[in-house]
């Protein structure tokens, strides 16, 4: 438990230093305002199903269903930014951060532009946009945050949200 907890508020640090990492979440809505022009970077067959599961990552955010988030990020961001936890630990750590309010949850992202990550790396894509994001308890609007989207075995899934410092 206090290494869960130790992990935890490593990551708020980092969020909180610049390089912050937040879980995104938007409105039902969402898919409807995701644009084809947006889209067009994505590859056809699997457009439907990136708005679908993008939506379902911001409302999960939103509504604190943290052990269905879980399920929508990808296994680079579970290694890397969760250090491995494990669903359990996650939805722990997160439900620790709500009761302290040190926590940080996406409740609304506008997606204003989509790019591939490289040329090499077709299944990997950084989703640009404004989010409002409820950090230690307030809500507050940011103008250009990015999550990455990556193809995983036919499906999409997602990194934690990130502030972009340089346009």
């Amino acid at each position: 438990m206090k290494a869960t907890s130790m992990i935890f508020r490593w990551y708020v640090q980092v969020l909180c230093s610049a390089c912050v990492v937040v879980m995104l979440i938007t409105h039902v809505s969402y898919a409807q305002n995701v644009s084809q022009k947006l889209l067009e970077a994505i590859p056809g067959p699997t457009r439907p199903q990136l708005v679908e599961r993008l939506a379902l990552y911001v409302e999960y955010q939103r509504a604190k269903q943290y052990d269905k988030f879980y399920d929508l990020l990808s296994r680079s961001s579970i290694h890397t930014v969760f250090k491995d936890q494990t669903k359990d630990e996650f939805v722990k750590a997160y439900q620790t951060g709500d009761a302290q309010r040190t926590s940080i949850r996406l409740i609304e992202f506008t997606p204003t532009d989509i790019q591939p990550t490289q040329a090499d790396a077709s299944d990997v894509y950084v989703i640009y946009g404004s989010a409002t994001l409820c950090q230690m308890g307030e809500l507050t609007k940011k103008p250009r945050v990015a999550v990455t989207a990556q193809l995983q075995e036919g499906k999409w899934y997602f990194s934690p949200v990130m502030d972009v410092l340089v346009d």
